[in-house]
């Protein structure tokens, strides 16, 4: 679908020192291309879908959402450290949901996290929450791209948004987005790095940083993330709807 293809081994910076380069930028010098002599909008290509990809999107948003405006939701990334804990997401999703009762919000997560399933089966759940595993990713980027908004984590939903162009509400951790997402043009990032004198932190392992202030006491999870309140996400997300700047918003 594209005239172009390279294959990468990994899209990643893997360096620990600052400042760092965007991801796809650290890897085009990797390839012997000078990142600066590639147009922005060259790095956040969409991808070219289907009839079929839009017609089975279009199938869930009607069966599943009843054809209402949604926004959707990644509870939690593939580590524990770029997440909020599985209670804390999930009572931000409802809080979201009450808040904004205009959009069905749809949660999506993997069929391998049976605690972020568990919780969104609670009897507390708002009416207009949802919930649902894609076994076909382009099915959920083509979703993607009617979502009046996504709220996501350091992880893929962010990307998803970026390079459809959809407003996002990025919750960030251990590692800053400065760098991470500079080509979207519609990020709304939520980033605390005063709650950690070592952050943005570049060198962690997926459960924990490697390196952690001597706080004194265990720790189970970074700080910069739990310094983000439900207050602030609602905040964002209706700053993000408000300032949304695609030319036709797709209900």
């Amino acid at each position: 679908l594209y005239q172009h293809h390279a294959l990468f081994d990994v899209v990643a910076n893997t360096d620990e020192h600052l400042p760092q380069l965007h991801p796809v930028d650290s890897m085009l010098f990797k390839v012997g291309i000078n990142p600066d002599e590639v147009q922005p909008w060259h790095k956040r290509i969409p991808p070219a879908f289907s009839h079929e990809d839009v017609d089975t999107a279009n199938n869930f948003v009607k069966t599943n959402l009843s054809g209402q405006p949604f926004a959707i939701y990644q509870p939690s990334a593939s580590s524990r450290i770029r997440s909020l804990s599985t209670d804390a997401s999930i009572m931000l999703l409802f809080k979201l949901a009450e808040e904004m009762p205009d959009l069905q919000w749809l949660a999506i997560y993997d069929h391998r996290q049976v605690d972020v399933q568990k919780s969104l089966a609670s009897p507390h759940r708002p009416l207009n929450v949802h919930s649902a595993v894609f076994s076909r990713i382009r099915t959920l980027w083509a979703v993607t791209q009617r979502a009046a908004v996504v709220v996501a984590p350091d992880s893929m939903m962010v990307h998803a948004a970026g390079c459809l162009n959809v407003p996002c509400v990025g919750l960030w951790g251990p590692t800053g987005p400065e760098s991470r997402v500079k080509y979207y043009l519609q990020h709304h990032p939520i980033f605390n790095p005063a709650a950690c004198n070592m952050s943005p932190c570049h060198s962690f392992q997926a459960t924990f940083p490697r390196y952690c202030p001597p706080l004194g006491v265990p720790r189970s999870e970074c700080s910069v993330l739990t310094a983000i309140t439900e207050a602030s996400v609602v905040q964002m997300v209706k700053k993000a709807r408000d300032n949304d700047q695609r030319d036709c918003r797709i209900s």
